[in-house]
């Protein structure tokens, strides 16, 4: 009787063994690299639109920027079309050497400017005074936040008085010639009015009619010292009536 040889693995099953402890070595290594591709993709790998958001100092997603005008978003290029064509913003302007002491009421707060992408300073600036007749008076906004602005013919201005009006330079401005200066000063020199309200009020104690005024300054730089003054034309001159000095808060962006 032949003697019983030891069972052997047969040379295919044996191949197939190894095929298979491979296989499930690369699978394993395939499954592990999807999810490394998964996690970079969720996490450094995503991409960031910058053209629909944009970062605020403390860091803070802003607002949709999409929203913001292109002057905002390129000063530098844009900041010619604010150069007014009205005229009668050139003729002169006289400064009474007896103006009256302006002291207004002025209130601010912070609001949401689609055009800015963030929260600005609104200013409400109201007074009375004596009536004047409507239709018979033209008046014009100057503002600035440069050093000596008036003297210097450095400011920008609105007229004729119009809701949601942007200021504007005069043609005659001397910071036309001065791109330094404009870029320096930016959006902060060309806030929006955005409305002049007059009531007409009677003064029981004088007898007489008075004229409640409310301006209302829209898209104001933060922390800034504006000074504002209002001019009456009459005559082909400008008329120095009013000017006043004020200061804007700083706004808290939260989104």
């Amino acid at each position: 009787m032949k003697n019983k040889q030891p069972y052997r693995s047969s040379p295919d099953f044996a191949t197939f063994t190894k095929l298979f402890k491979f296989s499930k070595r690369v699978a394993q290594a395939g499954t592990l690299i999807l999810l490394t591709c998964l996690l970079l993709l969720s996490g450094c790998g995503k991409k960031v639109d910058f053209n629909s958001t944009k970062r605020t100092d403390n860091g803070s997603d802003a607002s949709n920027r999409q929203q913001m005008d292109s002057l905002h978003l390129y000063f530098s290029d844009h900041w010619k079309s604010l150069i007014s064509t009205q005229k009668e913003l050139g003729k002169p302007v006289v400064v009474s050497t007896a103006l009256a002491d302006w002291q207004p009421v002025v209130s601010s707060d912070c609001v949401f400017s689609p055009e800015a992408g963030a929260k600005v300073p609104r200013v409400v600036i109201s007074w009375v005074e004596k009536s004047i007749s409507k239709q018979e008076t033209q008046f014009r906004v100057d503002i600035s936040t440069l050093y000596q602005a008036f003297e210097q013919n450095r400011y920008s201005s609105v007229y004729p008085i119009k809701g949601q009006q942007r200021f504007m330079l005069p043609p005659n401005s001397a910071l036309i010639e001065d791109t330094a200066a404009v870029l320096k000063a930016g959006i902060s020199l060309f806030p929006k009015l955005e409305s002049w309200r007059i009531s007409d009020l009677p003064d029981t104690a004088a007898g007489e009619m008075v004229q409640q005024h409310h301006l209302i300054l829209e898209d104001l730089a933060q922390g800034r010292s504006y000074t504002i003054r209002i001019c009456r034309y009459t005559n082909e001159t400008w008329s120095v009536i009013n000017q006043y000095v004020f200061n804007t808060q700083t706004c808290v962006q939260r989104f």
